[in-house]
């Protein structure tokens, strides 16, 4: 879809498609068309730092609940077991 989308010629006044993604059915408007060009880094140094710092967080929540649920037996009680809720794979 990506390279269907780029062919499109600018148009203020026409909506094109529809394209199907994953996402779902589109209708586009292209009203304006710029050259691709890789920012500099200092352009986009916040945003590698708050992406950075979000890696960070996510990394550091990812091993908070590890450790958490590390201490827990899960036990899926007989009525739940039958229910077909509970994998195979968590069931002890």
């Amino acid at each position: 879809m990506t390279d269907a989308l780029f062919q499109l010629p600018v148009d203020e006044t026409s909506w094109r498609g529809p394209f199907d993604s994953r996402f779902g059915t589109h209708l586009v408007l292209v009203t304006n068309q710029q050259p691709e060009r890789i920012p500099s880094f200092d352009e986009i140094r916040d945003r590698v730092a708050a992406d950075a710092q979000a890696a960070r967080d996510r990394d550091l929540t990812d091993a908070a609940i590890d450790e958490i649920v590390a201490r827990y037996t899960i036990v899926i009680g007989a009525d739940l077991q039958d229910t077909g809720a509970a994998t195979e794979a968590s069931t002890p």
